[in-house]
């Protein structure tokens, strides 16, 4: 797996890039030291993946998009925005989280399949 970052603040980066076709994706909740706090611009929307595992770090996406192979995406506590996010195929996603989080209640908005972390 290849993640490009993109400083935001000098203390964080943002994933902007995913250059491979691994099935599965584990975001690392640090890069260089820099806590990962946000996906922008579509970085998973060419490969396989049927798995994404989001750091605990992140926070929010910004024009995310999902391959229609996606099965399983982890959302973290601290996920607050899901910004022009797109999964293609959710009728076979199942979103992972904690319990009564902003994940639980996308996935109940959007009508994705939800289980409990």
């Amino acid at each position: 797996m290849v993640v490009k970052e993109n400083a935001k603040d000098g203390d964080s980066v943002s994933i902007k890039a995913y250059n491979g076709s691994d099935p599965i994706v584990v975001i690392p909740e640090q890069i260089d030291g820099k806590d990962v706090i946000s996906i922008i611009n579509g970085p998973f929307s060419n490969d396989s993946l049927k798995y994404v595992d989001l750091g605990y770090n992140l926070k929010e996406f910004d024009n995310a998009y999902f391959s229609d192979t996606l099965e399983v995406i982890h959302l973290p506590a601290g996920v607050e925005n899901l910004d022009k996010v797109v999964f293609f195929d959710e009728d076979t996603l199942t979103i992972v989280g904690k319990a009564g989080s902003f994940a639980e209640t996308f996935a109940k908005e959007e009508g994705i399949k939800f289980e409990a972390e």
